[in-house]
């Protein structure tokens, strides 16, 4: 008994100091926890992810704001690109035909006449000027562009039929009757038809390329 007595306390002592010890630990863990947190904070508020600048996303602006977006963005959505790039070159070819006469661009006409006869007797007059094409190319142009804005899906029975319309009309001018109004249809119904056909030729070829 008096054996006992005498060593109790060190083992009591023992569990004492193996207390401290353990929250000492344990505070010096949530210490090196605290500093790491702070010193992450001012990584996090310089993040761009889950912030907004002017009501717009943070992901939005790291998407568009970004020097580079627009080439990240065209490499990821080829065939948009190249049918948006269409689009523009379309819409380009028929304003520059409208304002060639009304802006006097002879540099215009000279580009249009290796590609059509541009007789003003068979052509539309703007500002009291003949366009630099005729009355049926400019038809075709216009409904080729149309097509493209309004989306038309290729249609073969559509292109065929257009193209006989076309050939019908050519040998009415020639030999019965020539009127401006059945030179306009065969070209728009030519240009209509054929824009999707155009467009599906343009991303095969990008997607062999």
């Amino acid at each position: 008994m008096r054996t006992a007595a005498v060593n109790s306390p060190p083992r009591r002592g023992g569990r004492e100091a193996r207390a401290r010890q353990g929250e000492a630990s344990r505070e010096a863990a949530r210490a090196r926890q605290g500093e790491g947190s702070r010193e992450a904070a001012p990584e996090r508020s310089a993040s761009p992810i889950g912030r907004s600048l002017n009501g717009r996303p943070a992901e939005t602006l790291r998407r568009t704001d970004h020097p580079g977006a627009p080439a990240l963005w065209l490499s990821r959505h080829p065939s948009s690109a190249r049918r948006g790039i269409l689009l523009a070159g379309a819409t380009l070819w028929c304003v520059s035909i409208l304002a060639a006469p009304a802006l006097d661009l002879s540099p215009v006409y000279r580009f249009f006449a290796a590609i059509c006869h541009q007789d003003p007797a068979r052509s539309w007059y703007l500002f009291g000027e003949p366009l630099p094409v005729c009355i049926r190319c400019a038809s075709i142009y216009f409904a080729f562009t149309a097509s493209l804005w309004l989306g038309i899906r290729a249609n073969v029975r559509w292109l065929r039929l257009s193209l006989v319309l076309m050939l019908l009309e050519f040998a009415m001018a020639r030999f019965l009757i020539d009127t401006a109004v059945l030179r306009s249809l065969s070209g728009i119904f030519v240009g209509l038809a054929a824009a999707p056909f155009v467009k599906q030729g343009v991303e095969e070829i990008g997607d062999r390329l």
